[in-house]
């Protein structure tokens, strides 16, 4: 007889087999054994353990070391520093220990990400983003919220979908810090390829139009050959002509929509500084009058940015801003 025991994780047939009911790792003592859908690092994820890509939860009780990568289909928590490492979740991101990319740092969480600090790295984040302290010199495209009253945003390029709230954006040296608000960035890829698209059907138009009059200029002996070639380029442009009348109305629809889902709801409680560069549906307001919080910066009603202090009404942000 076996002393141990199994919970629901593993089933046990009538002929004494042992079958896992779900994915993860072989947890074992004595009198117990069971499958746990979270990994547990003791240490690093280094040369002793290789790179991790575990079919659910990932905990690790120090830190990433550089270059390692860490992949879970669910979460994954690091109680100690994410050097510069590659990190893929489909869950949740804890770096409680801070994420030190050296510019080599790269993560893509498909739920949200909590940090004690970001520094040089690149972010998309599904869901929201929580920092206590700094992001600075990160490249960041964040789908959710970025609810961070403390933390301070300098340098590099942010991508924002949703509300912000910051403490402070740049700093006093005035270093280049660039906010792109109101984008929509899961279906402009989408009009971009449109656009090409459309682009590359209208040169093909132009292209036949051009072939069509040459081969059918007055007192033009036409061969056999090229009133074949007219009745190939007839057909062409009929396919020509019918896909444009697919593509461009589905781009005017997809602007619409891309339109719609606009947002723009920043917050600084701190300090606003100089250069910080905010893009907005194509246009580059770059803050010239350093301004304390509160600080809102919305979308007017004529389209444009404004900002207001204190609770005030917002006033346009080309007051403070040269704007290109």
């Amino acid at each position: 007889p076996s002393p141990v025991t199994f919970d629901d994780s593993i089933q046990v047939t009538a002929d004494r087999r042992l079958i896992a009911n779900l994915d993860g790792v072989l947890e074992r003592s004595y009198d117990r054994a069971a499958v746990s859908d979270t990994l547990e690092v003791r240490d690093h994820v280094d040369f002793s353990t290789g790179n991790l890509n575990f079919h659910g939860n990932v905990h690790v009780r120090r830190g990433v070391r550089d270059c390692f990568v860490v992949k879970a289909t669910g979460d994954v928590a690091v109680d100690g520093l994410i050097e510069a490492a590659k990190i893929e979740t489909g869950g949740d991101l804890a770096a409680n220990g801070g994420f030190a990319g050296r510019e080599r740092g790269y993560a893509r969480i498909g739920g949200s990400l909590n940090g004690r600090y970001l520094d040089n790295i690149a972010a998309t984040v599904d869901k929201n983003l929580h920092v206590d302290r700094e992001i600075i010199n990160c490249d960041l495209v964040v789908h959710g919220d970025v609810l961070s009253p403390q933390a301070v945003l300098i340098g590099g390029r942010s991508v924002f979908v949703q509300q912000v709230c910051l403490h402070a954006i740049g700093s006093d040296g005035e270093v280049a810090t660039e906010v792109v608000l109101g984008a929509v960035p899961k279906l402009e890829p989408f009009a971009g390829d449109l656009d090409e698209m459309i682009e590359q059907l209208r040169a093909i138009e132009q292209t036949l139009n051009q072939e069509m009059q040459l081969l059918g200029q007055p007192g033009k002996r036409q061969s056999s050959v090229d009133r074949e070639r007219q009745t190939r380029i007839m057909f062409d442009q009929t396919r020509v002509a019918a896909m444009l009348m697919k593509v461009e109305p589905t781009l005017g629809v997809l602007h619409e929509i891309i339109q719609s889902r606009r947002r723009c709801e920043l917050t600084v409680e701190g300090t606003l500084n100089a250069n910080t560069r905010f893009i907005y549906d194509g246009t580059t307001f770059r803050i010239h009058t350093p301004l304390k919080g509160p600080v809102h910066i919305g979308k007017l009603k004529d389209g444009g940015l404004g900002y207001g202090t204190a609770g005030a009404a917002l006033t346009p942000l080309v007051q403070i801003a040269d704007v290109s």
